[in-house]
């Protein structure tokens, strides 16, 4: 006797239980990322260029292209400008002067 299957999946390739997952995660708020707020200290334009970076705590991190900073990946380095990229999508950083 084959042991009985309590769950047979007949249909799509979409997950059975996807609408009900997102169900769960708009009305318990489980799909807001947080983004680490990043401040760009400086650019060393070297051979490969480099980005000093921090985060609010004072964490500090010389990064190239391709690094990972506070689960944010660093895309480009230009001018005064850093391009990094994290759930929420991409976006740029620019050294402040003060």
């Amino acid at each position: 006797k084959s042991p009985a299957i309590p769950f047979q999946f007949r249909g799509s390739d979409r997950a059975p239980f996807s609408s009900a997952i997102a169900a769960a995660k708009k009305t318990s708020g489980g799909d807001k990322i947080v983004r680490s707020k990043l401040s760009l200290n400086g650019i060393l334009m070297k051979e490969k260029p480099l980005a000093i970076l921090a985060d609010e705590s004072g964490a500090t991190a010389i990064c190239a292209v391709g690094d990972t900073f506070f689960s944010q990946i660093i895309v480009a380095i230009r001018g005064n400008t850093v391009t990094l990229r994290d759930a929420k999508g991409a976006y740029d950083l620019s050294v402040i002067e003060k």
